[in-house]
């Protein structure tokens, strides 16, 4: 059966996406941290890690 995702775990999820983006675009892919991540999105790290388990 489908299971519906809450719409704060798909927001977190985009926002996450589109801070490794930039992030990538801005300092190059060895260069970035979790935490570079975490603070661009406006999150903590450990709501990273919930979502994903590195870059």
């Amino acid at each position: 059966m489908f299971k519906k995702t809450d719409l704060r775990v798909i927001r977190t999820r985009k926002m996450i996406k589109e801070s490794f983006i930039d992030l990538i675009q801005e300092k190059g892919y060895e260069s970035i941290t979790i935490r570079d991540i975490a603070d661009n999105a406006l999150i903590n790290r450990a709501t990273f890690y919930l979502h994903y388990v590195d870059k």
